[in-house]
């Protein structure tokens, strides 16, 4: 059949064939990395937090001047405004109030707003009194706390808020 073709229609054959291979190789391309595109920029549902603790916590050193930040009325957290920092242990006793309608995360960030410490996500009505830092810390230095809320079904964001605060270092 293509022996009758002239010159022309052979050549436009061959190109069509040559698009087709690259159409074909480009499909196997996207196919064998589909994973690796769709993970680029794509958000990751965090963890629940397994040291989060139901209720309030009790009984808190006056010197952790515990305190509430309201941002609206469905996201309202207490946590201390004057922190300790020991081995690399941060005590901020960090709480999620029980009229809070979304999941909360919160990360803690050094003076360059690197990630030094983050947690899973904290329901309504339960807290964490320690972060886990990967960055010692001195006395006195600054830290943002970054306080992520998010809808509890589809892990949207109801917003987020930074607070500074300046870390208080126990020796032993």
């Amino acid at each position: 059949m293509i022996k009758n073709l002239d010159d022309k229609e052979k050549l436009i054959i061959k190109i069509m064939i040559v698009i087709v291979a690259i159409i074909c190789i480009i499909s196997l391309i996207i196919f064998f990395n589909k994973d690796k595109l769709a993970k680029k920029g794509q958000f990751i549902i965090p963890e629940m937090e397994e040291s989060a603790i139901n209720g309030k916590p009790n009984a808190i050193p006056k010197e952790y001047m515990y305190q509430e930040a309201k941002v609206n009325d469905d996201y309202i957290i207490y946590l201390s405004a004057n922190p300790s920092i020991k081995d690399n242990i941060l005590t901020i006793y960090f709480t999620s109030v029980e009229t809070n309608k979304g999941l909360i995360k919160i990360k803690i960030l050094d003076s360059n707003d690197s990630v030094i410490g983050e947690s899973g996500l904290i329901n309504s009505n339960s807290y964490i009194k320690d972060i886990t830092l990967n960055k010692s810390l001195k006395n006195k230095e600054k830290i943002t706390i970054k306080v992520m809320h998010y809808e509890k079904e589809t892990y949207y964001s109801l917003g987020s808020i930074k607070l500074d605060l300046l870390v208080r270092k126990i020796e032993d």
